[in-house]
């Protein structure tokens, strides 16, 4: 990112642009999106882990990491699984919403299955991509849900 950030720099027009993408090259941000990617998928377990990233970071990290995958499994067509834990995550912005759906409803295409795991399925169908991701998905498993939100489980499953 930091390249890019030279390239705004040094153009006409690109210093509004450049201040904006500085925060994620030299500000808050920087350990986290401006590093090469070292990540080999090749190997039989990969697992990315965005636990100790602060909660504002979590969306957009999940969100690098899922498009990283994507255009990784692109690529190099091969049966793999991909499993999304704390999938309601991606459900908090409407852009990442979009885009798991988009990988949901495409993966197969790629060799690639995708399980998406959360606690709270109701936080999960919240969003406009919820219910058609569950939709799309094959197989449904529904353990120990709140006496609470059976009303709206019931009606959804």
């Amino acid at each position: 990112m930091s390249d890019l950030l030279n390239v705004l720099e040094g153009m006409h027009g690109g210093d509004l642009m450049a201040l904006k993408l500085s925060k994620y090259v030299t500000g808050t941000f920087a350990n986290l999106f401006n590093n090469e990617t070292n990540v080999d998928l090749e190997s039989s377990l990969t697992v990315f882990s965005i636990r100790d990233i602060e909660d504002a970071l979590k969306t957009p990290a999940m969100y690098n990491v899922l498009n990283y995958i994507r255009t990784k499994v692109r690529a190099h067509k091969k049966p793999r699984l991909l499993v999304i834990d704390e999938a309601w995550i991606m459900m908090q912005s409407k852009v990442a919403a979009n885009f798991l759906f988009q990988l949901v409803k495409r993966a197969r295409k790629f060799g690639l299955g995708v399980t998406t795991i959360t606690q709270d399925v109701e936080d999960f169908l919240r969003s406009e991509y919820g219910k058609p991701i569950v939709s799309n998905a094959s197989l449904q498993l529904l353990l120990r849900q709140s006496t609470s939100s059976i009303a709206a489980l019931e009606k959804t499953f």
